[in-house]
């Protein structure tokens, strides 16, 4: 807001020196002139929501054809968004939808797992049934030891994302 003052002091001196008594003696200001210290502060406080508003939304003002993507495209800006709804897993997993994925996994427990990515739960949202699903050759190391081994028998592993500590992702061409 300061800046559109600022702008606006170079054509006009009245401004120019309410603007400075506004940022340098506000108590002074409010004092001599207090309807023109709330009408500075009230038309910064607008022009601040209204800034907050436009800015906070990608669809704001529409209707005017004026959204920041249109904006930012006159200005030649780049403008990248983040999907808030996408799920860290699903960013993780579909990133090579042509690709194996392969995970790695340290539990909580302290063991090791590893496999191939079968199914997983697409929720972004934790709760109590999100899960995934390992496929193909299941490698694991127990907590406290130096050995892999390979879950023979078994064609699946189930993994909940309550007992994951942290994952690893990699990806193998079809």
């Amino acid at each position: 807001m300061f800046i559109t003052f600022y702008v606006v002091s170079f054509f006009s001196k009245q401004v120019r020196a309410g603007l400075q008594q506004f940022f340098t003696t506000p108590q002074k200001l409010l004092q001599d002139d207090s309807q023109l210290f709330f009408g500075t502060a009230l038309i910064s406080l607008l022009a601040a929501v209204g800034l907050g508003a436009f800015y906070g939304s990608a669809t704001a003002y529409t209707g005017l054809g004026l959204t920041r993507r249109w904006i930012y495209r006159r200005l030649g800006i780049t403008l990248v968004t983040m999907d808030r709804g996408l799920s860290a897993w699903s960013a993780a997993f579909e990133a090579k939808p042509d690709h194996y994925v392969h995970l790695g996994m340290q539990l909580k427990s302290g063991t090791w797992i590893q496999g191939k990515l079968y199914t997983y739960n697409q929720d972004g949202h934790d709760g109590p049934d999100r899960a995934l699903t390992l496929s193909g050759g299941i490698y694991y190391r127990l907590a406290e030891s130096d050995n892999v081994h390979e879950l023979d028998g078994f064609s699946m592993a189930i993994v909940h994302a309550s007992e994951i500590e942290f994952m690893t992702v990699g990806h193998e061409k079809r």
